[in-house]
């Protein structure tokens, strides 16, 4: 229906009309779904939610509705500031003026030129637009600003849930309903499950009944999955080797990579291990990746990257979610570091071209697999045990004291009160979880694993995954009655637990012990972002297994995960015979390295016998266990002597390394400060004599100090 004359908001243009202004304007043919999103945005009557694979032209419908309305203002709010600039190269190539709006860019000219009208495309962050008496605070105020805009777009939506508990000013996103109530939002994703949604609506003050979705399978079919245990030490990067080959020589192919850390040391160490297996002149050709550099840093190494002059970074989520590089053959993911949504979003950072093919190579920890738990499991049964054992031993000498000193009050005619006994546990209640049964001699889980063998080692803590700490059992849920025989199907259909019968003394004495064990919390769980249970989530747990499972397939959790059988794939091009081909489900002929074990495209990136130590070293037996050095308070001056020297060191090995820029990169990328302080306090303790000891003590990666630990060891023994 056309406005009427007091209505600013043109009329809701066709289908054909949006297809073809999109191509005449944008220079590309828009898909349904991208139409639809279109029409939806311009109506302006309700918020939309756009789910749809990285590569896809999510980022296309932000832009195609300042198509029809020349006055129209897009406000796009993303997490990542690279992501706004390369918006604005792109933009500027359409003819539409665009600002990316950041800390170094936020000045008060900007802001005016922004009232004035003078950018159809504002890109910011959360930072920006929330700052107190900052320049949109003021914008707000406008009205010929206000009115302009058509939506408030909300890039990687899920961020607003996933990473608010870091970045505080995603909690304020629902500010903008009530300062701007009659401009929707448009939220986007390629990894927006029915959790995250619930969870981001919540904090957008948004219903759902007031959204309109566009959902697309978010599937990759051209990116093939492989996921490969690790086999080295964690601090040697040796299983990244594969990267480099053994036998590269300068001008051999080497497929473009992406390796993703959640930890920057890790990136930078990860890269120097690679960068030492290439020839001196081709060290620069792999590179690091992350939030210490400078954003011109980043964007000139983007840039490089994107042109080929670049082989392969090692990154974390710097470099992202929608940064645009379409021949990224290959991504690594370093340890299970991450949920499943980050995963897959790493993974879609591969071949974006979607005529290409490309790996993605998922590296975990052993303790993750089947095998490895279920080994961790028996260890947990067999210290269980010797528990046992040992409060037997204990108990035995007191019961006998007990049972003498009743048999005294018997005879005395002195009858000790029952409840007496029951106070050891006086305040709890039966459906506590200080239960009885809950600690004492937990009992030992049976699991029928012909169906689910994932629940194969639910009595094992998977350990966290930033600590070495040893497997610890997890409770037995309160409800199971204390000291009976009988077999009991837990709330998990396929677990069958059995108890074993006990005497009440060993019952109440053990129990209290054991409970104090697991009532004392790790101080290396403590300092965790995240525990290794949360990242070992169903779905993560049968990605990474799928081979043991009877699916034995890797694509399927995600598929699973995702509903991706349960979206509607709109076929927006009936004039061809099969549709649309950027619309339509594909399936993939290769899937992953359990589909198609044999296949060349995964055979290129096995792993090279006898390549996993870099050329010119002799492999490094893993490092014992460090000393545990006496807390000592105080500054001596042999202790600043030495964190002088070693600081100094460490600087001179940055300007040699890197020249000029040394100061900007910091030294610590030389030599960590937490290490340079391990070395100082073992130093102290007389722990260092030789590189053996500096690799035992330290969480100096073994190659970094073959580089440099023998500068170190001079200035300590000196």
């Amino acid at each position: 229906m056309p406005p009427s004359a007091a209505d600013p908001v043109p009329k809701v243009p066709t289908l054909e009309e949006v297809y073809a202004k999109t191509l005449a304007g944008l220079g590309r043919r828009p898909c349904r779904w991208q139409a639809e999103s279109c029409r939806a945005a311009l109506k302006g009557d309700k918020d939309i939610i756009s789910i749809a694979p990285t590569g896809s032209g999510k980022t296309l419908t932000f832009w195609m509705p300042l198509l029809f309305r020349e006055d129209g203002i897009q406000l796009v709010v993303t997490p990542l500031n690279l992501l706004g600039t390369q918006n604005v190269t792109e933009l500027k190539q359409h003819g539409i003026s665009a600002c990316d709006v950041r800390a170094d860019t936020a000045t008060a000219k900007l802001f005016q030129e922004i009232e004035d009208g003078r950018y159809r495309a504002i890109i910011t962050n959360p930072e920006e637009l929330f700052k107190e008496g900052g320049g949109f605070e003021k914008l707000w105020k406008v009205p010929k600003f206000t009115s302009r805009l058509i939506s408030i777009i909300w890039d990687e939506a899920h961020c607003i849930s996933t990473w608010s508990s870091f970045r505080a000013d995603y909690k304020k996103a629902y500010r903008l309903r009530y300062l701007l109530p009659h401009t929707r939002f448009l939220l986007a994703s390629a990894t927006f499950n029915d959790q995250l949604k619930v969870n981001t609506l919540k904090t957008m003050h948004m219903s759902l009944k007031d959204c309109i979705v566009f959902q697309r399978s978010n599937d990759r079919p051209n990116v093939h999955i492989e996921v490969r245990r690790i086999e080295h030490s964690l601090r040697s990067f040796e299983d990244l080797d594969f990267l480099i080959p053994p036998d590269w020589k300068p001008g051999d192919e080497t497929p473009s990579f992406l390796v993703f850390f959640d930890n920057i040391e890790d990136s930078i160490a990860a890269a120097e291990r690679l960068r030492s297996r290439l020839p001196r002149d081709s060290k620069s050709k792999v590179m690091w990746f992350n939030s210490r550099m400078t954003s011109l840093f980043r964007e000139e190494a983007l840039k490089a990257f994107s042109n080929g002059e670049l082989y392969g970074l090692c990154c974390t989520d710097s470099f992202g979610m929608g940064i645009n590089v379409a021949k990224i053959r290959l991504v690594v993911q370093w340890r299970l570091t991450c949920d499943l949504n980050t995963l897959w979003q790493r993974f879609g950072r591969a071949v974006r071209d979607l005529l290409l093919d490309g790996v993605a190579i998922f590296l975990v920890e052993s303790k993750y697999f089947d095998d490895e738990k279920a080994k961790a499991s028996e260890r947990a049964e067999k210290a269980k045990e010797t528990r046992k054992r040992k409060a037997a031993n204990v108990l035995a000498p007191s019961r006998s004291a007990k049972a003498a000193r009743l048999a005294n009050a018997t005879a005395l005619g002195d009858h000790p009160a029952t409840a007496s006994n029951s106070n050891l546990l006086g305040n709890r209640t039966a459906g506590s979880v200080h239960d009885a049964n809950l600690q004492h001699d937990r009992p030992a889980t049976t699991l029928n694993t012909h169906n689910n063998p994932s629940r194969a080692t639910p009595a094992a803590r998977i350990p966290d995954a930033h600590s070495d700490r040893d497997v610890v059992e997890n409770p037995v849920r309160p409800e199971q009655p204390a000291g009976s025989d009988a077999r009991q199907k837990s709330p998990l259909n396929d677990v069958t637990i059995h108890t074993h019968n006990t005497t009440p003394a060993l019952q109440d004495l053990a129990m209290l012990r054991l409970e104090f064990r697991s009532e004392e919390k790790p101080k290396t769980q403590q300092a965790a972002k995240r525990t290794a249970e949360d990242l070992l989530t169903p779905e993560m747990d049968a990605f990474i297994n799928a081979g043991t499972r009877p699916f034995k397939c890797h694509r399927k959790p995600i598929m699973a995960f995702y509903a991706n059988d349960k979206t509607d794939h709109q076929l927006c091009r009936p004039d061809l015979p099969a549709g649309c081909t950027r619309c339509v489900a594909r399936t993939s002929s290769i899937c992953c390295i359990l589909c198609s074990p044999e296949h060349s495209i995964f055979s290129q990136y096995r792993r090279h016998q006898g390549s996993a130590v870099a050329p010119g070293t002799e492999p490094v037996a893993p490092p014992s266990r460090a000393s545990r050095l006496p807390k000592d308070a105080g500054m001596l001056d042999t202790r600043r002597d030495l964190t002088t020297a070693l600081d100094a060191f460490r600087l001179k090995c940055a300007e040699d390394e890197y020249g000029s820029l040394a100061y900007t990169l910091r030294p610590d990328l030389i030599l960590p400060e937490s290490v340079m302080l391990r070395l100082v306090e073992c130093a102290r303790a007389q722990k260092i004599g030789c590189l053996d000891d500096i690799k035992r003590e330290t969480k100096w990666p073994a190659h970094e100090v073959d580089r440099y630990g023998k500068g170190v060891l001079e200035i300590i023994l000196r």
